[in-house]
């Protein structure tokens, strides 16, 4: 009887290690091209021109590199197109190594989710995947433009966001989160931008600034300094550099490296007037001051945190004023945040949001602790 069941048990494992040895959708790499980035812009006689960069492997004297390969081709939809790229490269395109999409302004601004809605469907789209708004110039041109240098541009643009905290100048969302909010007629969804700036008759790529959108339709542009307010508001801001200008006199700026931000909304309603209070709180060392002027000691830096949060309010009031007077969008998040901390308010007042909202009453309190100086515990003195 043992022997019958030690038999037994070696077929039923032998049949497991079968059934169990291998992957259920398994496919020789040598038959898929590998995507690192796609590109969409409008085609020619509608429809989408789409621009995918893929990867291979090439190795030269001992060393491994990855080099970009580029396949365009013009369809009614973005599925058409990639799929007619198997009569160009001969091999179906793999997508869940992709890092970015890059989305031309002319697609933006007309309909931003008809070109991704391949991608919302498609099981092999990672969740991770970024999303970026091209400006200045077709989002295919700006996939090539590492081509020479043999720059994998999706892979440049994936370190870049993954760096964000270290500089704050954009708003990044993957594109699952993106397409979500899409859904939400009452939110704006945001982007981060990038553009061609040419340094030393170079052609170099820049994430800089950030994309808002109204339902499915991109509407305008934040620049760095807004877009550095917007994650302040928003509890995004980690670190990164905020210069404070014209530090007791013309001329003098002060870089403050930010180590750390908290900020909190609270709402509330007073008078029958909806007010949301802005607390935030920086903790930040001083980098750099282009001037003698004495901002290190104890009374200096007094005089420095009195100016730096006025500074920083004087920004944040500006964003705010865009928002709610220029563009009357909601890209601040207080919907949001109404709904979680006055759900019994947002209730009264979510029927007629695009009318309340530009008329909310904001109060900014800005706490700003300078930590130190770096090592430097005097300015440097020049003398006269």
């Amino acid at each position: 009887m043992r022997i019958i069941k030690k038999i037994i048990a070696v077929i039923i494992i032998t049949m497991l290690m079968f059934i169990f040895g291998g992957c259920w959708n398994y496919r020789e790499i040598e038959s898929l091209a590998i995507v690192s980035c796609a590109a969409i812009d409008e085609g020619e006689n509608g429809g989408f021109y789409i621009t995918v960069e893929t990867v291979i492997v090439e190795a030269s004297e001992g060393n491994v590199k990855n080099v970009p390969q580029y396949t365009e081709l013009n369809g009614d939809t973005f599925f058409e197109a990639i799929r007619d790229m198997i009569t160009v490269k001969g091999k179906k395109l793999y997508w869940s190594h992709a890092k970015a999409i890059l989305i031309s302004e002319q697609v933006a601004k007309k309909d931003i989710s008809q070109a991704l809605d391949f991608m919302y469907r498609d099981a092999e789209i990672r969740e991770d995947t970024w999303i970026l708004i091209v400006k200045g110039t077709k989002a295919g041109e700006l996939l090539k433009s590492g081509a020479e240098a043999k720059e994998v541009m999706g892979f440049k643009i994936n370190d870049v966001l993954k760096a964000q905290s270290f500089v704050s100048r954009f708003f990044s969302i993957p594109l699952f989160d993106f397409l979500e909010l899409l859904s939400d007629p009452k939110t704006s969804t945001l982007a981060p931008t990038i553009q061609l700036i040419e340094v030393d008759n170079k052609k170099l790529t820049q994430v800089i600034g950030t994309a808002f959108f109204k339902s499915d339709r991109l509407i305008g542009y934040l620049d760095e300094d807004d877009s550095k307010s917007l994650l302040v508001i928003r509890n995004k801001l980690q670190r990164g550099l905020y210069v404070v200008n014209d530090v007791t006199k013309p001329g003098v700026n002060v870089a403050l490296e930010i180590f750390k931000n908290k900020t909190k909304l609270r709402p509330y309603v007073q008078d029958g007037a909806l007010i949301i209070a802005i607390n935030t709180n920086f903790e930040a060392n001083i980098a750099e001051i282009t001037g003698s002027v004495d901002l290190i000691s104890d009374e200096g830096r007094v005089k420095l945190k009195k100016i730096a949060e006025k500074q920083m309010k004087q920004d944040l009031e500006k964003l705010i004023k865009k928002a709610q007077e220029d563009y009357k969008m909601d890209f601040l998040n207080f919907k949001n945040v109404i709904m979680k901390k006055q759900p019994a308010v947002w209730k009264q007042i979510a029927d007629d949001w695009d009318t309340v909202f530009p008329e909310i009453k904001t109060e900014i309190s800005i706490n700003v602790h300078i930590r130190g100086s770096a090592i430097v515990r005097k300015p440097i003195l020049v003398g006269e």
